[in-house]
């Protein structure tokens, strides 16, 4: 089973994410996509591992308030 993961997202991003990522994919042997800008996941993966694919992403949505 491959999961996508949004690798940016989340408070903490991306190290919270990357380590939640990096246990699944050990405890339950599942293939994990990273996405996100691919430079800081990289950086951040060859200090523990290199068995992730990743999925450059370097634009973002950003957060509005809709007003009702």
């Amino acid at each position: 089973m491959k999961i996508i993961v949004d690798a940016m997202g989340g408070d903490y991003a991306p190290q919270e994410i990357i380590e939640g990522a990096i246990l699944a994919k050990n405890e339950l042997n599942i293939d994990i996509i990273l996405v996100g800008k691919e430079n800081i996941i990289k950086e951040y993966l060859n200090k523990r591992v290199n068995d992730f694919e990743i999925v450059n992403a370097d634009e973002a949505l950003e957060k509005r308030k809709i007003h009702l």
